[in-house]
């Protein structure tokens, strides 16, 4: 079960404290009944018949979403990330450069639309930019953008589509960086990718382009895998949720995203 809590945090950029949202996971009733004896707390993150797991790999569970709680602004300077950039001493110290990063170009956002105070999504587009700029690899930069485009979805946001195209962007990115004898992505993470490409791609409404792309993981993998499958099933009749059969050899599968 997810609960929240308020609570004040210092800026690592800043030294300024401010409040935020954390939201934590604790075990049910039918978690614990569910949990194998002798098992400790980290199992109540495996899969159950409880979840539900969309055909872009998102799991849902009943209660409050912890996705919409995951990432924090600053108000004072822009800096944004998940609770550890902010209070884990193991993380680099926010350096001058990026700071002068945070305040041409995220704190003026900050500052002019005070929206990403109650929309999710904004403060996964925000990490994206700052992911951007330190140059982290473009696959994780497309992850942000997935995550704002289901806030977006899930408050029936406007810019749902406009996140899915850039999760296109960055992948495509990510997918051309790895092309060659470049090992960086294994052949199975850029078939997982291609297919997320094409979703991103039906849910905005272009069919045509993803088509293109469920054929490209079609080709690319054997004929009878379960990649294979899902991608000619969205292609011909798609559904939003994966079947119990998939729903268990999907989790595997969506951990190369």
């Amino acid at each position: 079960m997810a609960e929240l809590q308020k609570i004040r945090i210092t800026c690592p950029s800043c030294n300024h404290e401010f409040s935020t949202y954390s939201c934590s996971q604790r075990p049910t009733e039918a978690f614990e009944a569910l949990r194998p004896a002798g098992q400790g707390e980290a199992n109540i993150a495996e899969t159950t018949k409880m979840d539900h797991i969309s055909t872009e790999f998102r799991r849902y569970r009943d209660g409050v979403k912890p996705l919409h709680f995951e990432m924090h602004t600053c108000p004072f300077c822009g800096l944004t990330g998940n609770i550890a950039r902010f209070v884990d001493r193991s993380v680099p110290p926010v350096n001058d450069g990026l700071r002068a990063f945070l305040a041409e170009h995220i704190l003026p956002v900050v500052r002019n639309d005070h929206s990403w105070m109650s929309f999710s999504g904004e403060r996964f587009e925000l990490l994206a930019r700052i992911m951007e700029y330190e140059g982290v690899e473009p696959q994780m930069i497309g992850l942000q953008y997935l995550k704002a485009a289901w806030c977006a979805k899930d408050l029936f946001h406007k810019k749902e589509p406009q996140f899915r195209m850039r999760v296109v962007e960055f992948f495509q990115k990510a997918l051309e960086t790895a092309s060659g004898e470049s090992p960086a992505l294994s052949p199975m993470r850029k078939a997982v990718m291609k297919y997320m490409i094409a979703e991103q791609y039906r849910r905005v409404g272009n069919c045509a382009a993803a088509t293109e792309w469920y054929e490209q993981v079609q080709n690319g993998v054997s004929a009878d895998a379960l990649l294979a499958e899902l991608a000619e099933q969205q292609k011909s009749n798609p559904q939003e949720f994966l079947t119990d059969k998939q729903h268990m050899a999907f989790m595997e599968l969506a951990k190369l995203v």
